[in-house]
């Protein structure tokens, strides 16, 4: 013990002049806290690019996506935006694709009227971290605009079969950070 104080003395006396101990006598020591970038675990509540197929279809299972072949059925169920506002899901198929196995791309196929503002909610609901390229195409109808697929993100070549060919121009936008 009288040895172990003498170490710690000598640590405390061979400072530099002017320089503080790391803990003062008497304080709490508290760990170092390590940050990471890393990427949540399982429990994601939302969509980000390069999340595993698995952490996907545990996604879609918590949203109550009804699986269909090879896509999903949107249950309405409710996403909040980044900016706080509830946004139902509802009447639209969604078709994901993986490349090694890690998410990619969505292929957005509405089933009931849906306009380009809700299609820019659900990007923004489903991938709030990540920076979204969405392509649209859309016809206009009794002056509103009715979107007809979307695709979020990129179709790999062997998905392109998927992708509705209609003589409308994709618009698109980027939506959220750098």
């Amino acid at each position: 013990m009288v040895l172990a104080i003498r170490f710690v003395l000598g640590l405390v006396l061979a400072l530099p002049t002017g320089a503080a101990p790391l803990y003062q006598a008497g304080s709490e020591r508290v760990p170092f806290v390590l940050q990471t970038h890393a990427r949540p675990g399982l429990a994601a509540d939302h969509l980000y690019w390069g999340m595993l197929q698995a952490e996907f279809l545990t996604y879609a299972d918590q949203q109550q996506w009804e699986r269909r072949k090879g896509s999903f059925s949107l249950g309405g169920s409710g996403l909040y935006t980044p900016e706080g506002q509830l946004v139902f899901t509802q009447d639209a198929t969604v078709r994901a694709y993986f490349r090694q196995g890690r998410l990619v791309g969505l292929l957005v196929l509405p089933t009931a009227p849906l306009d380009p503002l809700t299609l820019t909610q659900w990007g923004r609901a489903w991938f709030p971290d990540d920076r979204i390229i969405l392509a649209y195409q859309s016809e206009a109808n009794g002056g509103s605009q009715r979107v007809l697929q979307a695709i979020l993100g990129e179709i790999p070549s062997e998905g392109q079969g998927d992708v509705l060919k209609l003589l409308l121009p994709f618009r698109t936008i980027q939506l959220g950070g750098p």
